[in-house]
C-alpha cells in the first residue's frame, strides 16, 4: 500500500493525487503499526509539501504517534499548532476530547502527572466533557503500579478533577462514586 501511495504522489495529474483522506489512511496504518515517529512526521511533511491541508484527524494521529514514542515535547508542539488553528473561527478546526485525551494520556505514560492534569484542566476550560477513555487513561496510569498508594492517588485525582466544574458525567450516570469506580 505504501508503494501504491508513493505512485499516486509521483503522478503529474491533479486528478490522481491523494487528498487528506488518503494521507490520513496511511497515517492511521503507520500509527497502528507502531511505525517510528520520523516516518509519521515525514508523511505529514509530504502532505503539506503536496498542498494537502492537514485535518483534525491528521493532527490527532500525528500527536498520537509522537506520544506513543514518548516524544511529548513534539506532541505538545503539534497540539499547540492544532490549538492555533482552533482559535481561527474560519479554519473549521475545533478543540475536541480526542486530541486532549491523547495528549493527557501521553503525559501520564511518561509519568508526568502535573502536565497530564494541566491538559485535563484545559479540557474543562474549553468546556469539553471528558470521555470514558479520558477517565480510563487516568485510572490505568495509577492502577499499573498496583499499590494501595497509586490507587489512592487515582481516587484523589478523580475526586479533585470531578469536583472542578464537571457534572460527574458517566460516574453519575452509573450512580457510582469515584472511589467505588476504582474498586
Amino acid at each position: 500500500s505504501v508503494r501504491a501511495f508513493e505512485y499516486l504522489l509521483a503522478q503529474d495529474s491533479r486528478h490522481h493525487r491523494p487528498g487528506a483522506h488518503e494521507f490520513n489512511s496511511l497515517l492511521k496504518s503507520y500509527v497502528f503499526l507502531g511505525a517510528p515517529f520520523w516516518v509519521v512526521r515525514t508523511l505529514l511533511e509530504k502532505m503539506e509539501n503536496h498542498g494537502v491541508r492537514p485535518t483534525r484527524h491528521t493532527y490527532s494521529l500525528t500527536i498520537q504517534s509522537a506520544a506513543d514514542h514518548g516524544q511529548m515535547d513534539t506532541a505538545t508542539g503539534l497540539y499547540r499548532r492544532y490549538a492555533r488553528l482552533t482559535s481561527d473561527a474560519g479554519s473549521g478546526f475545533e478543540m475536541n476530547v480526542y486530541v486532549l485525551t491523547i495528549l493527557m494520556s501521553g503525559w501520564l505514560r511518561v509519568g508526568n502527572t502535573d502536565r497530564a492534569r494541566q491538559v485535563y484542566e484545559d479540557m474543562l476550560r474549553h468546556g469539553i466533557k471528558p470521555s470514558a477513555v479520558t477517565y480510563g487513561a487516568i485510572i490505568k496510569r495509577y492502577a499499573v503500579e498496583n499499590t494501595e498508594e497509586s490507587l489512592e492517588s487515582a481516587r484523589i485525582f478523580l475526586d479533585d478533577a470531578l469536583g472542578k466544574g464537571s457534572d460527574r458525567g458517566w460516574l453519575t450516570d452509573m450512580d457510582t462514586s469515584p472511589s467505588a469506580a476504582l474498586q
